[in-house]
């Protein structure tokens, strides 16, 4: 997923406050699971933003803040949500072999 990027963006600091509309979903309280999507080499990051976007049915702008923001943390907390959805991204992720983890949120 890391590739050479585009030096200009490096001087200002991401935007990271759209990624809380994703993060606020609709749970009741003491409900959540988190899907944690790690870096990894293996992948080219077009395929990577191409998959977040159909595992969080997400437009491409926010997908691709998503995996810049793991690229640069080397992992990150990409949704909080059901158990079930969590799975269903996680199912998604993983059909190209990204690394992912389920975290229990409360």
């Amino acid at each position: 997923m890391s590739e050479p990027m585009d030096n200009s963006s490096e001087a200002q600091q991401p935007d990271w406050s759209h990624l809380n509309e994703l993060l606020e979903t609709h749970l009741s309280p003491g409900e959540g699971w988190g899907v944690v999507l790690y870096d990894d080499t293996c992948h080219y990051r077009e395929d990577v933003v191409h998959q977040v976007m159909k595992a969080l049915q997400c437009g491409a702008q926010m997908a691709d803040g998503i995996v810049e923001r793991v690229e640069k943390m080397q992992k990150s907390l990409i949704i909080i949500t059901t158990h079930a959805e969590a799975r269903r991204v996680q199912t998604i992720l993983s059909e190209i072999r990204l690394t992912t983890r389920l975290r229990r949120i409360g």
